[in-house]
């Protein structure tokens, strides 16, 4: 099923896709016309089923998304870890110390012992506890429908990395399978750490560096030509207002495929203020942040908790307060302190803002190689005294489940 906004309208051969209204179809006047190219396009093989690609224009009422279905597998207890060993299979249920933090962090292949991090584990900054630890080991899995699930697939920036991929984030929460940005190598990260990527229902972009969008052509053509059975559910793709103008704009040099790859696809872009339903339970929102004139902060809403992932900003007062109370606050930290500007963050910034927010953790990402020559959370630590992670690729957080 589509959310409120994606639901299916028949594209006819040639036509541009429009939006609808009182259930017929209008141009879509809010959005320049693409540039023809010098070549007519081929056209594509599959079907002209395009359902929808307009603005988001919400009015009352609730969408009817996916209603989560109970998953199987095993279900951890409140505080507990699991131990592996190399090749990834359980050993034993151990109790931590902080249950509420619940990093349960890397699903990818184990990594070598490096200073200050148990092999197999993330070294968790818990600010304030003077230089201790916690130690969290990689769950297998997901948790069951009252939990929510942030894997922080790509931490980097568009700065080359041998560890980091650019910005991309997955969080699963029952049958939504969302990606807050989707930045180069985030496909082939996806795979590593064993997330079922062809499964995803939502990718939701926070601005439009390159960085934060490039791999969504590679994800629409991989799920198009690379998923068997051919794929028949939805992807929708949301955004700041502009990011219907992107991807139309992006048709005529990647192929029609884009728009009409053999599913339905919904592009929509979001309005700040409008909670927009992803599911019956889960809602998506956003803030105007100072980065670029579109950017804004993302929320993810459920029962379970909030999720505030602040995308690429600067600070503000303004976020600090949008994003009270936050369960989980997962913020850039772009640059050091000797390097700060207006539209990033460092993490003493960051810091600030997970205070000023009364997160109840903080979560570190958007790392460029200057900032990790120093320790970014106990920097940030210097100004926030909750639980504190300086996240890698393939990180595990868990939201409500307690």
């Amino acid at each position: 099923m589509v959310p409120r906004g994606a639901r299916g309208c028949r594209h006819e051969p040639g036509a541009e896709p429009g939006r609808l209204h009182g259930g017929r179809r209008v141009d879509s006047a809010d959005h320049a016309t693409v540039p023809e190219l010098s070549e007519p396009l081929p056209r594509c093989g599959t079907g002209f089923d395009l359902p929808l690609v307009r603005s988001c224009e919400r009015r009352g009422g609730r969408a009817r998304g996916p209603r989560p279905a109970r998953q199987r597998g095993a279900t951890f207890r409140a505080g507990a870890r699991l131990s592996r060993d190399p090749s990834g299979r359980p050993l034993r249920a151990q109790r931590t110390r902080r249950p509420h933090l619940r990093c349960a962090a890397h699903v990818g292949r184990p990594r070598r012992r490096r200073a200050g991090t148990a092999a197999g584990g993330l070294s968790v900054q818990v600010a304030g506890g003077g230089g201790n630890s916690v130690q969290a080991n990689r769950l297998p899995g997901e948790g069951p429908l009252s939990v929510m699930e942030l894997v922080t697939v790509g931490t980097g920036t568009v700065a080359p990395s041998a560890t980091r991929t650019a910005a991309c984030h997955w969080v699963s929460r029952g049958r939504l399978k969302i990606l807050l940005d989707c930045g180069a190598g985030a496909l082939h990260r996806l795979a590593e750490f064993g997330l079922p990527w062809h499964e995803i229902t939502h990718v939701v972009l926070s601005h439009f560096h390159p960085d934060h969008w490039g791999e969504l052509p590679m994800l629409v053509y991989a799920l198009k030509y690379t998923t068997v059975p051919a794929r028949h559910e939805p992807l929708v793709i949301l955004g700041p207002p502009g990011v219907v103008r992107l991807v139309k704009a992006l048709a005529p040099g990647y192929g029609p495929w884009l728009l009409d790859p053999g599913f339905p696809i919904g592009i929509l872009d979001v309005r700040d203020g409008e909670p927009f339903p992803l599911d019956a339970e889960v809602n998506l929102e956003t803030f105007p942040v100072p980065h670029t004139p579109e950017s804004v902060a993302l929320a993810v809403a459920a029962p379970e908790g909030r999720l505030v992932y602040t995308g690429d900003t600067g600070p503000s007062s303004k976020l600090a307060q949008w994003a009270t109370g936050a369960d989980l606050l997962l913020a850039e930290c772009s640059l050091p302190e000797a390097l700060a500007m207006d539209i990033h963050l460092t993490p003493e910034r960051a810091g600030d803002l997970a205070r000023e927010a009364a997160a109840r953790r903080l979560v570190l990402t958007h790392f460029y190689p200057p900032v990790e020559t120093s320790d970014p959370a106990r920097a940030a630590g210097a100004r926030f005294k909750g639980p504190i992670a300086a996240a890698r690729d393939g990180d595990r957080f868990v939201i409500g489940g307690a």
